[in-house]
This record gives structure tokens, sequence and C-alpha cells, in this order.
């Protein structure tokens, strides 16, 4: 299963660029006293966003793959 999933080119948003408002979509789900943990990850993960600040990368869904499995499957 694992060597299959390898295999996969998946195309959603990066987290790199994923919009505030689809973090805090997850709040509601998040228990009560896990919220404080919660809050410094979305704080993590808003240090990481850069794909908004450079407007020739287009919007934040890009294609995502594992170089090594699509290596693999060309040399086939």
């Amino acid at each position: 299963m694992a060597e299959a999933l390898s295999r996969l080119i998946v195309h959603h948003v990066s987290e790199w660029g994923t919009p505030q408002a689809q973090w805090d979509a997850i709040d509601a789900h998040i228990p009560p006293n896990r919220k404080g943990d919660w809050q410094q990850e979305k704080q993590r993960i808003q240090s990481l966003q850069w794909r908004n600040k450079v407007p020739a990368l287009g919007e934040p869904k890009i294609h995502h793959f594992h170089p090594i499995s699509a290596t693999e499957i060309k040399a086939r």
C-alpha cells in the first residue's frame, strides 16, 4: 500500500499558501484542552506562509509528488 501511495500525484492546496480561513475552520473540532496547542500550531503555520508573497506563482493549489517514485515510474 505504501508503495502505491508513494506514486500518487496529488493536486491540493499547499500548507505554504493555505488561506487562514481554512485553518480557522478547524477550530470547532479541536478539544478544549488542546486549543492552546492548536493556536500555537496555527501561528507556526502562518510563519511558513510565503506563496501569497510571490504573485507569479498563482493559486496556492499545487501538485505534490514523491520525486524518487516519479523517477522510478519513468525508468520502467
